[in-house]
């Protein structure tokens, strides 16, 4: 989705021709305001400091953002990411340093609109990476589909390879209560359940998946939750930004299964996950993380030890944030 501006700084409200409820959600946010809510516990989070900038050109709008490293690789050295819509079916291995390691087309994918990926146990129990092709700015499309491979080996000791991931696996899914457009996807480490958050100014709703997802019918998700990110403080500077304050554009759970964040434009929210009940966990109170400022941040992840967040923006050349735990 491609309607925000190069900074927070100077924000004009967006209103795009395709969405005719566009303005009129705007209206109603800077008529109401937002309505900020007693959160948790303190923000257990560092300011986020820039880990690294993207080198390759070619990743000119990282939408998704998973840490990588198998058993035989040393974790922490490089993450995958992914482009929004535009780009093929691919996946970029980046070290911490910026470089991208590899280059890997995924066959049996389409990219019609990716918009995040997530890291987590497979169907064989191996790690495996799931690739969110869930955009969907019109609110047009009967099924979306989320992508299942097993993560590649990677050597993060050289730069510039290029290959194949192994064939993928099609996960089509169903909304009950018509399409809508959706940029987070998060699979839980523990249950293997696969969760989708929606996107709008009225407030995300929440989707599980069943278990297991099949590959030969389409699954339809149930809705589980609902997240109003006008009840939580948030970093938009004046009314107008208040829009890109409630928009959901990723989420993780992180690695242990004891925490899953959702952010939006401008800031992200953690809770806590109590018996792997991940929808229960939205029904508490979350821990406000202020994000860095930038262009247009749609991306974000745990690090391998679950230790630290990382963020992304779109834009080439951009920066990659890490926020480390106190």
């Amino acid at each position: 989705m491609r309607i925000l501006p190069r900074s927070r700084q100077s924000v004009e409200p967006p209103v795009s021709p395709r969405c005719p409820a566009f303005g009129a959600a705007l209206s109603f946010l800077l008529l109401a305001g937002a309505v900020t809510g007693a959160l948790a516990a303190a923000n257990p989070y560092r300011p986020g400091q820039v880990l690294c900038t993207l080198q390759d050109r070619r990743i000119s709008e990282s939408s998704g953002i998973a840490a990588g490293g198998r058993a035989s690789e040393p974790s922490g050295q490089f993450f995958w990411t992914h482009n929004d819509s535009g780009d093929g079916p691919r996946l970029y291995a980046v070290s911490s340093q910026g470089q991208t390691l590899t280059t890997l087309q995924v066959p049996g994918a389409e990219a019609v609109d990716w918009e995040d990926m997530a890291r987590a146990p497979g169907p064989d129990g191996a790690m495996w990476l799931y690739l969110a092709d869930i955009g969907d700015n019109n609110g047009e499309r009967s099924e979306i589909v989320v992508y299942g491979v097993p993560e590649p080996v990677v050597d993060p000791s050289r730069t510039g390879g290029k290959g194949e991931t192994q064939p993928a696996t099609r996960y089509e899914l169903r909304y009950p209560d018509g399409p809508r457009d959706a940029e987070t996807v998060m699979v839980h480490p523990v249950t293997g359940r696969l969760f989708i958050v929606s996107k709008g100014v009225a407030g995300s709703q929440v989707y599980a998946a069943p278990r297991p997802l099949r590959a030969d019918a389409p699954n339809l998700l149930t809705r589980v939750g609902r997240i109003d990110f006008s009840r939580f403080p948030n970093s938009a500077r004046g009314l107008r930004q208040q829009l890109y304050a409630v928009l959901a554009t990723g989420g993780d759970i992180r690695p242990d299964g004891k925490r899953v964040v959702v952010r939006t434009y401008t800031d992200a929210y953690e809770w806590p996950v109590v018996r792997n009940d991940v929808a229960a966990a939205f029904r508490l109170a979350p821990i406000h993380v202020p994000l860095p400022s930038t262009r247009q941040g749609e991306a974000i992840g745990y690090g391998a030890d679950g230790k630290s967040l990382l963020v992304t923006t779109e834009g080439v050349g951009a920066p990659v944030h890490q926020l480390r735990r106190r």
